[in-house]
């Protein structure tokens, strides 16, 4: 059986990509106070800033990509989570007639 290449801790860039010697330095990391995300209305205003910080350069496209899918699945569950609210009021209402 044949043995598998060793894991790299530093990989090398994909040619054609910014590297360490190619591009701009990395973008610090993001830190501050991670807010809710109950709301839609939160959920948007969350997107709306990653989308200003990768216009800005603080922030890649492709973690934009992966936070913005993140909060899109968010989305739905809040908004599936207002409308089950919704139904349950409906019928319990529907029950006192």
């Amino acid at each position: 059986m044949p043995r598998a290449a060793p894991i790299r801790s530093d990989p090398e860039p994909t040619p054609g990509t910014p590297g360490p010697t190619l591009g701009a330095p990395p973008p610090p990391p993001l830190t501050g106070r991670v807010r809710s995300l109950a709301t839609i209305g939160a959920i948007r205003q969350e997107l709306a800033r990653l989308y200003r910080l990768t216009r800005a350069g603080r922030m890649a496209v492709d973690e934009l990509s992966k936070f913005a899918n993140v909060l899109q699945i968010l989305a739905r569950l809040v908004s599936d989570g207002d409308l089950e609210k919704r139904v349950a009021a409906l019928e319990a209402a529907q029950e006192g007639r």
